[in-house]
């Protein structure tokens, strides 16, 4: 996987009036092409293990502050972190 610092080729202020992108990136990745969906998963099921430990933790000590917790990757119906 190669990752290559860019431009952003898509006018900002026409997309988000106000917003200000300070990078964007490129990611050159070997395997098939695919679409978001399959990036998305292809990203999140090959993250570090470290990762789900620290969501498990972090979703262990809010819980009782009534803050919303995350599904653990992994979860069904769920992409990483997102429905």
């Amino acid at each position: 996987m190669s990752v290559e610092e860019i431009a952003p080729s898509a006018p900002s202020r026409a997309l988000l009036p106000g917003a200000q992108f300070a990078d964007a990136y490129r990611i050159q990745m070997a395997g098939p092409a695919g679409d978001a969906k399959a990036a998305a998963m292809r990203i999140m099921f090959n993250a570090p293990s470290w990762f789900g430990a620290s969501l498990r933790l972090r979703n262990l000590l809010v819980t009782p502050l009534g803050l919303k917790t995350s599904a653990v990757p992994g979860a069904k119906g769920v992409i990483g972190l997102f429905p």
